[in-house]
């Protein structure tokens, strides 16, 4: 291993023990990027050997790292001067592993005081209340947002997600417990917003669509996927018809 190393990626590696952790994080104190993805076996005991010896991250992801527990989030948690520069974590795929007290114990304090990007995609043990811990510690900085296929998100979580001012990017989809109320509220406050993907979600309808285009005049990508009531060409050139920025690319898939 190199001292000087960077940026690290491990990828599909079910047999990372603590004796392996140790030889690779013992040398690797420089490290500014740590990707662990599909890491199945790797337990909250590696975990907080990793984050001991990894003082300067500032992007960490656990991407379907599926038996991490409360413990390893707790390590990040108790390590603000390692993570006071953190500025992305992805915690994508952790399934219903993962609970709105575990990332509350993650974004609260001193540990993400510079978070910018977050993804929890697949991330199904999350409530409807996951996006107002977001709001109350990360609405002064967080920029980007992925939070796709939380089926409990409604139109209450919109509400306190839009307290987020800063966004300029957010993903969220399958669920049919959002309507046209949200999208229009998505258009009034998140002002800055420039990338927006919603996906599987039912209840929304042109109505909705309208009145987000209509007030979102930052808005340079919009990409509506699976959601059944817009679809087709023509659809597609009425949205169009409605932005306010003319810049705006719509996709429908």
């Amino acid at each position: 291993m190199v001292p000087n190393l960077e940026n690290l990626y491990i990828k599909n590696c079910y047999f990372l023990t603590n004796v392996i952790t140790n030889c690779i994080f013992e040398v690797c104190k420089n490290l500014s990027t740590l990707v662990l993805f599909g890491c199945g076996e790797i337990s909250d005991e590696v975990f907080e050997l990793v984050i001991r010896n990894c003082p300067k991250l500032t992007r960490l992801s656990l991407e379907h790292c599926i038996r991490l527990g409360p413990a390893s989030f707790k390590a990040i948690h108790n390590r603000p001067s390692h993570f006071s520069q953190m500025t992305e974590i992805n915690l994508n795929g952790l399934n219903k592993n993962f609970f709105d007290q575990d990332l509350e114990v993650i974004v609260s304090g001193e540990t993400t005081r510079s978070l910018q990007k977050l993804s929890l995609r697949e991330c199904k043990g999350l409530s409807q209340n996951s996006l107002g811990i977001i709001s109350s510690y990360l609405s002064e900085h967080l920029t980007h947002l992925w939070i796709g296929q939380v089926d409990r998100i409604n139109n209450d979580s919109i509400k306190r997600i839009c307290e987020c001012t800063k966004l300029r990017e957010f993903e969220f989809g399958r669920t049919n417990n959002v309507c046209d109320e949200s999208l229009a509220r998505i258009g009034c406050y998140l002002t800055n917003l420039e990338k927006l993907r919603i996906h599987d979600i039912n209840n929304i309808t042109l109505k909705g669509v309208f009145a987000l285009v209509t007030r979102a005049d930052s808005l340079v990508d919009f990409c509506l996927s699976g959601c059944c009531n817009i679809f087709g060409f023509a659809t597609m050139l009425e949205i169009v018809r409605h932005c306010k920025n003319f810049d705006t690319v719509i996709r429908l898939w």
